[in-house]
């Protein structure tokens, strides 16, 4: 599989003073299986990881929004990409899984990535 999917991080500050990073990313696809384990092997986000780091130490933002395709199968929770993955500290606010995908087939485990 291609681990080289394309990303994007943007830091800005608000007219408030908050420093928030951007993030626009599109992870690689995973193999299919129950297990944590085999989604963050497989659909590696070193890449992504390690620039963002380098872009918080940069910018001292405290805030990330995430706008991601991660391609993460509907038993893989918003929490496990953000620690586990994306290995990134504080609280998060996130969606539920949505419809956003060209084949929306309410979500058949062999077809669902959010």
């Amino acid at each position: 599989p291609r681990l080289d999917r394309p990303f994007l991080i943007q830091p800005f500050l608000g007219a408030s003073g908050d420093k928030v990073i951007a993030v626009g990313a599109h992870f690689p696809r995973p193999k299919f299986s129950p297990e944590l384990n085999v989604y963050t092997a497989t659909a590696s986000t070193a890449k992504l990881k390690d620039a963002l780091a380098e872009v918080r130490q940069e910018s001292a933002a405290e805030k990330i929004v995430l706008m991601a395709d991660t391609n993460a199968w509907s038993w893989i929770s918003n929490e496990q990409i953000w620690q586990g993955q994306l290995e990134l500290p504080g609280s998060l606010v996130g969606t539920e899984l949505m419809q956003t995908c060209c084949l929306d087939a309410d979500f058949p485990p062999a077809f669902t990535f959010d």
